[in-house]
């Protein structure tokens, strides 16, 4: 027998979390933590990202995402490279070296559902990425993407709106992909 240390009364003890999938929508979100692995083969690259959601509601849970940046496939590659594209001119980043770059940066993510793996259950993914604007449509409703202004900060990055967040942010962020319509804010390839 091992002794805990102290004693647990079930009833003081908080609720379970549950690990059941968020509902479709727009959630404002916190890259909190930020790493870059190999493809399970071996032959490519992929940055690790966990999303923690701020609101407006399911504040606290985590949504994965992974972005190939290198592959075999010249497809994956470059649908990873647009969403990383994407996410960087969300959090107005002109461009990264390193993983931990991302760490912290708040942006509003379109959550959705992929469909069961063999072996595993529902879970969420992102969709897409936009520029924190301080507002955030109810969950499960989704609207078209506000135009992207790379002249405004996040307002939820706490950086001062009057300097740029690091020496290198001298060029506004990319513009954002187009769809095969030319329509702003969705990128091609979904």
């Amino acid at each position: 027998m091992a002794t805990l240390g102290q004693r647990y009364d079930r009833e003081s003890l908080p609720e379970a979390t549950s690990f059941d999938p968020i509902p479709i929508g727009w959630y404002l979100a916190t890259i909190t933590s930020s790493d870059v692995k190999a493809t399970k083969d071996g032959t490519g690259t992929y940055i690790d990202l966990q999303f923690t959601v701020v609101g407006p509601e399911y504040v606290g849970r985590i949504i994965f995402e992974k972005i190939n940046i290198r592959n075999n496939s010249q497809k994956a590659e470059e649908i990873g490279l647009g969403t990383l594209r994407s996410l960087l001119a969300a959090a107005s980043l002109p461009a990264i070296e390193d993983s931990d770059e991302l760490l912290n940066a708040t942006v509003e993510i379109k959550v959705g559902l992929e469909k069961p793996q063999e072996g595993y259950e529902q879970r969420n993914n992102i969709k897409e990425f936009r520029a924190a604007s301080g507002t955030i449509p109810q969950t499960g409703t989704v609207q078209p993407p506000a135009a992207f202004c790379s002249a405004r900060p996040s307002v939820f990055s706490g950086r001062p709106q009057s300097t740029p967040a690091s020496p290198r942010q001298t060029t506004p962020p990319a513009p954002r992909p187009q769809t095969a319509a030319g329509s702003p804010g969705k990128a091609p390839w979904r």
